[in-house]
């Protein structure tokens, strides 16, 4: 079945943002006078909402919005840019787009902080709707953002959409939603943690999301 709509996760899929993630982290935990671990280990809190991964991090419960309010202090001025397009991106999104495709972006980033990335990249006309959380923490859950992209472009839930990720985040949207998924191993998950949760389509690397896409349109 062909796939109509193209639905992209942020970071890790299109952005290599962990410099700006982990400084961010990094500034919020300092100011709070907790513990910072080892990049190693702040580099696989990137994709989850910020308020799992601030607990994950230490932070008591009922605090976890003070701590995100604090990393958007540094995130908001600096660690927002401090990334890049991974290398082959512009290209894949271009096909796509000439081959009749709607993109959309379901990202748990605050939808404004997406916009600001996409415009920076001279991305965001690629992209029919944005979906993205909100600043006070709701529209975090990955199928909640994938019905609204949908929505927002007269689609609905099914195997004609398919979403390209690269945590178990995306994978379960994917299945609770009831659509295709596609998920990168140049990102921030393990090839164990995307076949574990039931990807249906395993991308190595950038260049190849739409030859793979196309392939698994005509199997």
């Amino acid at each position: 079945m062909p796939y109509k709509h193209i639905i992209f996760d942020l970071d890790g899929t299109i952005v290599m943002s962990h410099p700006g993630i982990i400084n961010s982290l990094k500034y919020a935990l300092t100011k709070l006078n907790l513990k910072t671990p080892p990049d190693e280990e702040l580099y696989s809190r990137i994709g989850p909402p910020l308020t799992d991964s601030f607990r994950d991090l230490g932070v008591p419960e009922g605090g976890e919005d003070n701590a995100i309010k604090i990393y958007r202090e540094y995130y908001s001025e600096k660690g927002l840019f401090e990334c890049k397009i991974y290398d082959g991106i512009p290209n894949q999104l271009k096909l796509l787009k000439n081959a009749g495709k709607t993109i959309l972006l379901a990202t748990s980033k605050p939808k404004a902080f997406a916009e600001r990335i996409l415009k920076h990249y001279d991305l965001i006309d690629y992209f029919s709707f944005i979906a993205g959380s909100n600043f006070d923490q709701t529209m975090t859950d990955k199928a909640e953002l994938i019905r609204h992209a949908l929505k927002s472009v007269g689609g609905v839930p099914g195997r004609n959409a398919i979403i390209i990720g690269d945590r178990k985040h995306d994978i379960n949207g994917a299945k609770q939603t009831g659509i295709a998924s596609a998920g990168v191993l140049y990102g921030y998950g393990t090839e164990e943690e995307l076949t574990e949760y039931g990807a249906d389509i395993i991308v190595p690397r950038p260049e190849d999301i739409y030859p793979l896409i196309l392939k698994a349109e005509n199997a």
